[in-house]
């Protein structure tokens, strides 16, 4: 999708890269590519070789310099990113470079079960309450001098049995805020979900959940053209990489030191 519609960038940045996964296709298609996430232990828990570097820096405050990377993207983490972090994208990107953002969404449908989605709504929903994330909007863009360029949904039907289906229903954040905040133990929730579940998946078979994989770039304005001020430069200092962030590839060494040194 991005090589359809997006020149090949010098130096792209992966916020909250997680162990990786987001971060390993832009290296067949930028130069240098560096990803950010806050946890070491989601750093630390990379799988395989990706031909990238690795930085533990929040989003708030990036340790790059200013109009250091050509492309950033981001995918669900930046509904937990704090408000900050918009100024530091637009801090940290060239002028008329490229933001992506996507996500996968749940849409709460089972395929051929429509009393999945009324379940969802009338029974699970108001179980679990949602929890307050913060949505990035055209106009949170506009702020930082970019316009939005395209849009694109992509539906995929994700085959799931019962038990996957209750495992993953218990990674989203109004459930485990619900095990957090101490209205329920994770056994108990998981007794429930199965349960309630059961009748979805006659004879242990297994059912397909509808998804959508939802993607929106936007593009910067030209220097001249932005009326959004850079406020400051990130301190590289006050951010260190831990020691899971060494270089992967020695030829891409200098290119990632020059986004990482000349922060003042």
């Amino acid at each position: 999708m991005l090589t359809e519609r997006i020149p090949a960038p010098d130096r792209a940045l992966d916020m909250g890269c997680g162990t990786g996964l987001s971060t390993k296709p832009l290296t067949s298609f930028a130069r240098v590519v560096v990803g950010v996430d806050v946890s070491e232990e989601m750093l630390t828990a990379r799988a395989g070789h990706v031909d990238a570097h690795f930085v533990r820096a929040r989003a708030e405050r990036l340790p790059f310099r200013e109009d250091a990377f050509d492309l950033a993207t981001a995918a669900s983490a930046i509904r937990w990113f704090g408000s900050e972090t918009i100024g530091e994208i637009g801090r940290v990107l060239k002028p008329k470079a490229w933001l992506v953002v996507y996500d996968v969404r749940f849409r709460s449908e089972m395929v051929g079960e429509e009393a999945f989605a009324q379940w969802m709504k009338e029974e699970c929903g108001p179980r679990y309450r949602p929890v307050p994330k913060n949505e990035f909007t055209s106009a949170s863009v506009a702020s930082i001098g970019f316009v939005p360029t395209w849009e694109a949904d992509l539906r995929f039907d994700v085959p799931l049995t019962q038990r996957s289906l209750v495992a993953y229903l218990m990674t989203h954040s109004e459930r485990i805020a619900a095990i957090r905040e101490a209205r329920e133990t994770e056994a108990q929730q998981e007794a429930y979900l199965t349960e309630a579940l059961r009748p979805f998946f006659p004879d242990a078979s297994r059912a397909s959940l509808a998804s959508v994989f939802r993607s929106r770039s936007s593009r910067g304005k030209a220097a001249s053209e932005s009326k959004t001020a850079r406020p400051f430069r990130a301190r590289i200092g006050a951010m260190r990489t831990s020691r899971t962030s060494l270089s992967v590839a020695d030829d891409a060494r200098d290119g990632v030191r020059r986004v990482l040194e000349d922060a003042h």
